[in-house]
């Protein structure tokens, strides 16, 4: 019989009995209604879109209803009758059918996911049975060959699952009765895979199995993968939108069929009770940004430990829209309390939690920092400085109440944190969580008060000097053991007292609520109770106790104290017994016995001593005495009671032997210094202990406490290396004598210290590091720019060269990242490209890098100092320079230790290098003078540094004691002020560490401050118990307070110039706020819910800000308008930010302050507007650059006349734009003076007005004047980095800025002083080009001369008589020559490497230029280029540039940027050389000469230089307004 009429028959007969399918009509897919069918009926699933929702349809339906599709396992798909077909065509999503029981809740299930889909079915618990994957519209089985544990591990993972515990079944063990319909076969899974899609396997539908080979899995136990839920957008912590941590993703929950018995579930994971428990549909809480749904049609019974033990569709899995999210309102249960055993002192021990009338512990496993300061929060300590630990608890009775608890550090509960249900302890045996809390500022003390005996009464507790009372609820006769015991009296058979019974006090607060003791603590402390000052008491609840009379018991530190000291850590000791304090007799005491009586006062062993009676040192009780015969301790006592002998008898010793002690405060870190080292990172190892200073023997100093000791320093320990010192100190102490560690402790109090503070060492023996051991860091050696050279890298103390084998542009991006620049654009340089330092050793060899490491380190090379390279291998690079064309955002990420700067046109941003720069914790910039001011934490300096972390200058070193908060630069006035909350002061320094002043003192923790320095105002923020805002003058006078109320913790000021406003965040009350001047009309622009704001700053009309739980920078208008996220959103903790406009020196961003050279000289400039003789007029003046009110003609005269021009044609010009600023008010010229200076002093008539800024048109066209007659003469021209060309009068230094371009770079300049015009080249990075354009000197026309293709021209000069331009082309390596008109352009030499500046000889037609290189030097041709070169210069040269031609003296004058000089040489023969200046700090970029003078421009320096011819007399010339000038030219003629 065939095959397929048996297969008929068998189905025939299958069919007999009646069948069984699911019949629901909801919208989900889950339903649990079943319903028996008729003969000849088949179940189906049909889902319609209705309402933007899918419809699922289930029943029994005749076979007709589906049309046969696949006779091949008879799976029947079909569609409606043909009357119904156009609508199915609209909305019919899905109709199928099937023939076994029940099988039609498996149909039509939701295939918008992408991700693959799978089921388990047959099986006898939902994690178990045979595997069923979803492909095109089918569910199919998988086949067994090949499948083990690690196919069941993924499909576990799958589903939800842990991936351990996974079994793999075979054979059809789950009994799958049905036709087989194999989708998957041959799967082979590696360890770990995400999904079977990801393992490999044969094309989908081909298989060579047969019935029975159906793969199946068993699962964990049905226990999930650990899950995570969070509420959100909930009124308080215990209600809210419920959403799910799974596979590394937050989701939420659809509330489809959503029920109260899920939620039970739900809170019960989340530390709730099942009961009461409440389930809220969509739109409850409001969404604000819904996350993706994981979880759908959730069926709970309610029993369920965990929602993932629910049944829900597959993960991720849905069908819902917006508006569904579920949400839940749980019932909190009691609150949770803590307190700490088996530690060392009251601060310290593993944490013990009272829940729910039941006592526990926390689990250790993942036990962090941030869950302890949480912990030690709801202890009353402070959360910073609080640590975590996990310790081995034995015999232990407790069980684990809480694990896996995950806290952010800011919870103000425990309960707050992530963490499984409590109770379900999945912990490790003997994992206890614990924690050391911060103890200072932590004390206790208690007394009786109103009854009738000195041993009764109401208890009352001194909390850091505040006195208050205990509230009875659920006071006890063991709490009251521990109050009698802290009064000096014995526990047992204390009894506890509630309500009136006593006398109380109705002016007391209530301090402590709901304490529970075991009755064998020794302090309250110890006890589980509220957080201080958490109550729910009323007048007439106040604990009392009544102690047992008797004798003392003196088993505890609260019995012992020391009077008659100079302070609190030293005097004679008392012991409290029979209700006197009585002194002990020193017979046999020493330093161990002091030892134990400071540690019980809570103070260090290390350093204590013992004080003899007969010194003298303290003052004599008059007393009855106690002794102690023949006391001996070891020092390492908990109590004096465990030294011997311990008991006592009345004795009267011989001449009054007191016995007194001096104790040092406890310690919890020491800190540490390197000194008398050749770097910052190396020296001899000095630590700070009791006031001062002292040394370490190096009696078994190895690396091991190397690296604590650097690690403390914040190196990388693996770098260091303990050695010997190069110079000893003879004068100061040895503190520590015998220290061993392990290496990765973090301080080096946790190493074994046999002695603190009396160790006695010969001289020789000084412990001494060097952190940077391993450390490799790179710099570049004699390039032409900053940016480019040979690569020198140092490692194990010596700097050495690349060889370039298989060096490449890979290799370069790497180093130029290290640098401080970008990737992109760095080029490699072979074959000693640069010049270099021939003594030096090959370091590093066969360097191999991808070029997206991070360090060179990480690069593959041969091992240090082995290499194979010849001479001249030294490798090189070129990095692409950062050219800021951009308003920038500056941020201080304080988590990275970072500081960035972001453009906001682009939102890209760049690390700033700062390279001596530990810890940043606050920094202010100047970009006039590309000044970036930076306090280092770590070292307590403030120091000023280039952007680019170059000329690094210490501004000044602070006192140990101090902690700067913020700091800000007045460029002005030369001044950097800070906060200091160490010392409660605001100070000032100016920028040369000189006059170092306290602004206001006595300050409660300052913080912000903002500077005004037009009125040479300042304010800041104070936090403390009375927050506010105050100001004063720089010198501190005129203090008034701005803000003081409603304010928590004011933070970040920011001041808006244009408005007269300041703006400030307060992170206490989540607001940002403005104020005027005055401290009125007070606006509140924002109010977060959840938000922190910890930074701010303002642009124009956007307020810029970041909070804690943000990590990008957000912005907002001024009105509160239209916030929005700028940047990336991966910075941490952006402690501050500011911003700048481009090419401006602003601070504050709406004020120009631009650095003065003298602030007593008063200039003048001009803003043109498309021309070289017209614009807005600003003088400078006190410092300032202001702008002028009610301005004249004859203002305008003088004005005209300082700048060059002719007065007797200027007129002033009609004002475009109004004026906020700071101004002149009036001038009052006559028109015939020759400086503004001469005018009427306008000094009584300057304020801060609003008036039109006046301008004037100093060659105005419409009189008739003609420009032939006019000759500019006497004047510096030059460029700067901000496309600005800027023409100085030489004799008023007063200057007009004219922008001709801001896409073209400057290179260089020249005049023609015969035809009136200038000369200028110009670089197009984009175009790879260099041109030569001139412009008339009105500026009103600009030609193209020449255009380069690939030029790069960096020098350029003229021979006016002749017409012709002489330049060197650096991108080409030529000397040419062109008319003015742009015709006969003609290469002269060729072949000239690293051509840079160049100059003519116009008497004897001599050419002479510069080049860099590997042979730097000053080279000499012909105008016609007929002659072979000739070198003028050679030898000692570096960096030559910026030629300057005397034709008369027959004088060369140049500067060398290498060796930082200014030159000059004759050029008649004798070749004479003279160096005429040297300046070591600066960055030469410029040179021109005058008859008299020689003018020079530093990088370094944002204004132009000036010397006498013979290198005499410098001085600045002008304002400090020139950022990185370039083409610097003069001209004098020698008839002026």
């Amino acid at each position: 019989m065939p095959c397929y009429l048996l297969l008929l028959l068998w189905f025939h007969l299958w069919r007999v009995e009646s069948l069984t399918c699911l019949q629901c009509t909801s919208y989900q897919l889950y339903c649990n209604n079943s319903v028996t069918c008729a003969e000849h009926e088949v179940c189906y699933t049909h889902t319609t879109n209705v309402n933007s929702r899918i419809q699922y349809d289930m029943g029994c339906a005749k076979q007709g209803f589906c049309q046969h599709y696949n006779t091949e396992n008879d799976l029947l798909v079909g569609k409606r009758d043909t009357e119904t077909e156009a609508r199915d065509k609209r909305d019919n999503l899905c109709l199928k059918c099937c023939h076994w029981n029940d099988c039609n809740g498996r149909l039509c299930s939701d295939t918008t996911n992408t991700d693959l889909q799978l089921r388990l079915r047959d099986g006898q618990n939902r994690y178990d049975g045979t595997v069923e994957v979803f492909h095109k519209n089918n569910w199919g089985f998988v086949c067994d060959d090949g499948w083990s544990q690690l196919e069941a591990e993924v499909v576990c993972h799958m589903l939800g699952y842990q991936r351990s515990g996974a079994r793999a079944v075979t054979d059809n063990g789950f009994h799958s009765n049905h036709f087989y319909n194999y989708l998957l076969d041959q799967v082979s899974c590696q360890p770990n895979t995400s999904t079977l899609q990801d393992c490999h396997h044969s094309d989908w539908g081909h298989h060579d199995c047969v019935p029975g080979e159906e793969a199946g899995v068993i699962c964990s136990s049905g226990e999930t993968d650990t899950i995570q839920l969070r509420l959100r957008n909930g009124s308080n912590i215990y209600e809210g939108l419920l959403e799910v941590f799974y596979n590394d993703t937050w989701g939420s929950v659809c509330d489809d069929s959503w029920s109260d018995q899920d939620a039970q579930v739900a809170c019960y994971m989340l530390g709730y009770k099942k009961s009461g428990a409440q389930a809220v549909g969509g739109g409850y809480f409001t969404s604000g940004h819904a996350l993706p749904f994981v979880l759908d049609d959730v069926v709970c019974t309610g029993n369920e430990m965990n929602l993932a033990d629910c049944s829900h569709r597959n993960w991720k899995e849905h069908n819902c829209g917006p508006n569904e999210e579920a949400g839940v309102i749980c019932v909190p249960d009691p609150e949770l309390q803590v307190r700490l055993w088996n530690g060392k002192t009251l601060s310290e021990g593993i944490v013990e939690v009272y829940y729910n009338n039941t006592r526990g512990l926390l689990c250790g496993q993942g036990w962090s920092n941030e869950n302890a300061e949480v912990i030690c929060y709801m202890l009353g300590y402070p959360r910073s400085d609080a640590t975590g630990y996990i310790d081995t608890v034995s015999n232990q009775t407790l069980s684990f109440l809480l694990d896996e608890v995950i806290c952010s550090g800011t919870e103000s509960s425990v309960l707050e944190c992530k963490h499984r249900a409590v109770g379900e302890d999945l912990c490790h045996a003997l994992e206890a969580a614990g924690v050391t809390c911060k103890p200072e500022n932590i004390s206790v003390s208690v007394r009786l008060r109103g009854g009738g005996h000195s041993n009764e009464g109401v208890v009352e507790v001194n909390y850091n000097g505040t006195w208050g009372t205990v509230c009875d609820d659920g006071w006890t006769k063991e709490n009251a053991q521990v109050v009698c015991r802290m009064l000096g009296y014995q526990g047992q058979g204390s009894e506890a007292v509630y309500g009136s019974r006593f006398v109380q006090s109705a002016s007391l607060p209530f301090l402590l609520d709901d304490v529970w003791c075991s009755g064998s603590e020794h302090n309250l402390l110890e006890c589980y109770h509220k957080p201080w000052g958490q109550h729910n008491c009323g007048d007439g609840e106040s604990a009392g106790v009544v102690c047992p009379p008797g004798p003392l018991d003196l088993g505890n530190s609260s019995v012992v104290r020391l009077v008659n000291g100079r302070n609190e850590y030293e005097g004679i000791v008392e012991i409290y017994h029979n209700h006197l304090w009585t002194t002990l007799c020193d017979a046999g005491w020493n330093d161990k016995t002091a030892k134990v009586i400071c540690h019980m006062l809570g103070f260090s062993r290390f350093g204590a001593k013992f004080v003899e009676s007969s010194s003298g040192m303290f003052p004599k009780v008059q007393n009855g005495l106690f002794q102690v015969e023949y006391v001996s301790c070891v020092g390492n006592e908990t109590n004096f009671d465990d030294c011997r002998p311990s008991y006592r008898i009345p004795y009267s010793c011989q001449n009054r032997q007191q016995a007194g002690v001096m104790c040092v405060p406890e310690i919890s870190n020491l800190t540490v210094r390197l000194v008398n080292g050749t770097h910052m990172y190396d020296g001899s190892v000095q630590v700070f202990f009791n006031g001062t200073w002292g040394l370490i023997c190096n009696k078994g100093w190895s690396n091991a406490e190397a690296q604590v000791v650097c690690g403390m320093l914040g190196y990388e320990r693996s770098e260091a290396k303990a050695i010997r010192p190069t110079r000893f100190f003879s004068y100061v102490p040895y503190f520590i004598d015998n220290i061993k560690c392990h290496g990765n402790e973090s301080n080096l109090l946790g190493c074994n210290i046999l002695e603190l503070g009396n160790a006695e060492c010969p001289i020789e023996v000084q412990a001494a590091v060097n952190c940077r051991a391993g450390k490799a860091m790179l710099r570049l050696t004699h390039g032409n720019t900053s940016h480019s050279g040979t690569v020198e890298v140092f490692y194990n103390g010596e700097w050495g060269i690349v060889c370039d084998d298989y060096w490449t542009d890979a290799d370069a991006q790497v180093v130029c990242y290290m640098l401080g620049y970008q990737r992109y654009g760095a080029k490699a340089v072979r074959a000693a490209g640069f010049p270099y330092d021939t003594s030096q050793s090959v370091m590093l060899d066969d360097v191999t890098c991808r070029g997206n490491e991070t360090t060179i380190l990480e690069c593959s090379h041969r091992p240090w100092g082995e290499h194979n390279c010849r001479a001249n291998k030294a490798a090189g690079v070129i990095c692409r320079a950062e050219e800021n064309k951009d308003d920038v955002l500056l941020l201080l990420d304080a988590q990275s230790k970072s500081i960035y700067k972001m453009y906001l046109s682009t939102q890209t941003y760049i690390t700033l290098p700062l390279p001596l720069v530990y810890i940043p914790g606050s920094f202010d910039f100047d970009p006039g003078s590309d000044r970036l001011f930076v306090y280092d934490k770590k070292y307590n300096q403030i120091l000023n540094m280039r952007s680019d972390g170059t000329d690094i200058r210490l501004v000044r070193q602070l006192e140990l004691s101090t902690e700067v908060y913020n700091i800000k630069a007045d460029v002005v006035h030369s001044k950097v002020f800070y906060s200091d909350t160490g010392l409660g002061v605001i100070a000032s320094v100016n920028l040369d560490g000189t006059n170092h002043f306290f602004v206001a003192s006595n300050i409660l923790s300052p913080r912000s401050i903002v500077l005004d320095p037009r009125y040479q105002i300042l304010c800041w923020t104070g936090w403390g118990p009375h927050p506010e805002i105050t100001c004063s003058s720089y010198d501190g006078s005129n203090k008034r307070t701005l803000v003081d109320t409603n304010l928590k913790s004011p933070n970040s000021l920011a001041i808006d110039y244009n408005e007269n406003r300041i703006y400030f965040v307060d992170s206490g009350m989540n607001t940002i706020e403005s104020v005027d001047f005055r401290g009125n009309n007070r606006r509140v622009i924002l109010q977060g819910v959840e938000n922190h704001y910890i930074s701010l700053d303002i642009f124009y009309d956007v307020l810029f800000f970041t909070t804690w739980e943000t990590k990008t920078v957000m912005q907002i208008k001024k009105d509160g308008s239209q916030q929005s996220e700028i940047g990336p959103a991966n910075f941490n903790e952006v402690s501050e930010l500011k911003v700048y406009r481009y090419g401006k020196d602003y601070v504050g961003n709406n004020m120009s302050l631009s650095l003065p050279s003298d602030i007593n000289r008063t200039f003048v400039r001009m803003y043109g507007t498309r021309n070289f003789y017209s614009g807005q007029i600003e003088v400078f003046d006190k410092g300032l650059w202001e702008r002028v009110c009610y301005w004249n003609d004859p203002d305008a005269k003088v004005a005209c006349h300082m700048m060059g021009f002719n007065r007797n044609v200027s007129i002033k010009m009609n004002p475009r734009e109004l004026s906020s600023n700071y101004a002149w008010n009036r001038t009052g010229c006559l028109g015939s003076e020759n400086h503004i200076d001469e005018c009427s002093s306008p000094s009584q008539n300057r304020g801060y007005y609003y008036c039109f800024g006046s301008g004037a048109n100093c060659e105005p066209q419409e009189q008739g004047n003609s420009t032939q007659d006019f000759q500019i003469d006497n004047f510096l021209l030059f460029s700067d980095e901000n496309g600005h060309w800027i023409r100085m009068d030489l004799n008023t230094n007063s200057y007009i800025i004219r922008t001709i371009d801001p896409e073209w770079i400057t290179q260089a300049l020249t005049f023609d002083p015969l035809t009136q015009t200038f000369y200028f080249s110009d670089w197009e990075w984009m175009y790879a080009s260099s041109m030569i354009r001139s412009v008339n000197k009105l500026g009103t026309t600009i030609s193209l001369v020449v255009d380069v293709f690939r030029g790069n021209i960096t020098g350029l000069t003229i021979d006016a008589k002749r017409g012709l331009l002489f330049f060197a082309d650096a991108g080409n390596n030529k000397i040419c020559s062109v008319h003015t008109d742009g015709l006969n352009l003609q290469t002269l030499y060729a072949d000239l490497p690293d051509l840079r500046s160049i100059a003519v000889d116009t008497n004897t037609f001599e050419i002479y230029w510069t080049t860099w290189g590997s042979q730097p030097g000053i080279y000499k041709g012909h105008y016609q280029g007929n002659t072979l070169i000739s070198t003028v210069l050679a030898g000692g040269l570096k960096q030559p540039d910026g030629l300057a031609m005397d034709s008369i003296a027959k004088k060369l004058y140049f500067y060398d940027s290498g060796t930082h000089t200014i030159e000059v040489i004759n050029t008649a023969g004798s070749l004479d050389r003279l160096v005429l200046f040297t300046d070591y700090s600066s960055r030469l970029s410029g040179l021109t000469i005058t008859p008299q003078y020689i003018f020079y421009s530093d990088y370094n320096k944002v204004n132009i230089m000036r010397l006498n011819r013979d290198g005499s007399n410098q001085r600045p010339v002008g304002t400090k307004d020139f950022p990185k000038v370039k083409g610097l030219y003069a001209y004098k003629s020698t008839s002026t």
